[in-house]
């Protein structure tokens, strides 16, 4: 059984082979997106074991994502399937690495989940249930089946996790803030982006991570890309620095990071240790192209931490 579980929606998703607008390739790559398979697959690589609940289409896009998730050492054995369509994504990268999106996702299958859709056994022997902003932002029914899979993991004494996660392609600021803020006291550890944070609650100092405290998480951390990362534990204020690498994509980097946070709880490493391996994760990340294809083996992560040598020949 994992012992994280994710939900929320993947997609396939269409990119330029090389920088430059869509409009310009006559090339494009195709793979696989989702910010909640990000952290599965980071998690696996590192031998956490991890699951995958969501839905995708019976077409050629469904089985491609299946696929590739499962190869990645991610158990998919819970994801639904029906006629409704596999969501789509393209994206392309402009000058100075600004990554642009545009989704095709509306009646796709994981946007029609709902309440009743979410296994509550898939939760027993789990030790955290992961969710996003995201699916929170793809429907209404999608918003009962993330409280009603919350209530199942805390029913069980199983952690929640939200990742903020906002795409404001999917939904306006105000509508975001009051659908995070409505699952808060729910919630036992949350991650915000300091843009993020700044988009929502025109705030992205310290005094922030206090304001979210307050509605219920024990544990808020802000990410702050290669600035590092903040944290408010148990009332306890806590800085740890980033690491700094060459940034060739910065898509997944959030993901990566959460779920070096995440493994580090796991395995009872301290709050310094927890963003310290958060950061390491995010900069592997951002170090390679694509969502989750540049994550890092535990092996790999010790070395970037300075914990092991890698000789890597």
């Amino acid at each position: 059984m994992p012992e994280v579980v994710t939900l929320g929606e993947s997609m396939a998703v269409l990119s330029p082979n090389r920088p430059g607008r869509l409009r310009n390739s006559q090339l494009l790559t195709l793979g696989v997106g989702g910010a909640e398979t990000n952290v599965a697959v980071s998690l696996a690589r590192l031998g956490v074991p991890s699951g995958w609940f969501s839905a995708l289409g019976n077409d050629e896009l469904g089985d491609y994502v299946l696929s590739t998730i499962r190869g990645q050492g991610v158990d998919c054995s819970r994801v639904l399937r029906s006629d409704a369509p596999t969501g789509l994504y393209l994206r392309d990268t402009l000058a100075g690495g600004t990554v642009r999106a545009f989704y095709y996702r509306a009646g796709s299958a994981a946007s029609r989940l709902g309440a009743g859709d979410f296994d509550d056994s898939y939760l027993d022997g789990s030790k955290v249930l992961h969710v996003t902003g995201i699916t929170l932002a793809l429907s209404d029914s999608c918003r009962s089946l993330v409280h009603e899979a919350v209530a199942a993991a805390r029913k069980r004494g199983v952690l929640v996790s939200l990742d903020v996660n906002l795409r404001l392609k999917l939904w306006g600021a105000e509508e975001a803030r009051a659908a995070i803020e409505e699952l808060l006291p729910q919630v036992d550890l949350v991650f915000v982006g300091d843009d993020e944070a700044q988009a929502l609650w025109h705030a992205s100092d310290p005094t922030l991570l206090d304001r979210l405290a307050r509605f219920g998480p024990s544990e808020v951390v802000m990410k702050r890309g290669a600035a590092g990362a903040q944290a408010l534990h148990d009332g306890t204020f806590v800085e740890s620095t980033g690491f700094r690498v060459p940034v060739v994509d910065t898509v997944g980097a959030g993901d990566a990071f959460a779920a070096g946070y995440l493994a580090a709880r796991i395995w009872g490493l301290g709050i310094d240790e927890r963003l310290r391996y958060g950061n390491a994760m995010g900069a592997y990340c951002v170090s390679s192209t694509g969502d989750f294809e540049n994550a890092p083996s535990i092996t790999e992560l010790k070395a970037l931490l300075g914990e092991r040598q890698d000789i890597g020949r």
